[in-house]
């Protein structure tokens, strides 16, 4: 399971409540989050005295079937990070979560980057669909990437997650 945009915490907690065993790689910038194109997180950081550590120590006391958890502090289109990713996993991913820079240039650059190293059959989802930029990549995927990408449609579950894809 990867996931990229992991600063509270809460996503990662509630995957790694599965019971199937696996690695979890979780990506944010953490203490240095601030503005990342759509958001700003400022005052999230700031506020709630976000870090590495908070996240770390919360997953970690939720980790009830304890999993093999890595999070990596630095940016996802980062090639270093990238690299780290890749040697914590390297045959690859069931899930991917992409729900980092909310930009269109960064969550398809996110897709682009990230894409080849899920497995067939695997899962990439896309949290808050109803923004326009992500719905906007979500489109270019279904139009561009129909080959390889399967899209599940999943009405009426919530307008932030429709549906997700499917690697073919």
């Amino acid at each position: 399971y990867l996931e990229i945009g992991c600063l509270f915490g809460f996503s990662m907690v509630n995957a790694t409540r599965s019971k199937t065993p696996g690695k979890f790689v979780g990506i944010d910038l953490f203490e240095s989050t601030g503005k990342i194109t759509m958001n700003d997180y400022t005052s999230d950081v700031v506020d709630r005295d976000l870090s590495l550590a908070k996240t770390t120590k919360l997953v970690k006391q939720c980790n009830i079937h304890n999993h093999d958890i890595s999070f990596i502090q630095g940016n996802s289109q980062w090639s270093s990070v990238q690299r780290k990713i890749l040697s914590i996993a390297p045959t690859g991913f069931d899930m991917v979560f992409i729900d980092g820079d909310h930009s269109f240039e960064g969550t398809y650059g996110d897709f682009s980057l990230y894409g080849p190293s899920l497995r067939p059959g695997g899962y990439m989802l896309f949290d808050d669909q109803d923004y326009p930029e992500i719905a906007r990549v979500i489109v270019k995927i279904k139009n561009e990437h129909s080959k390889h990408y399967e899209w599940v449609p999943w009405e009426g579950y919530a307008p932030k997650f429709r549906g997700f894809f499917k690697k073919c």
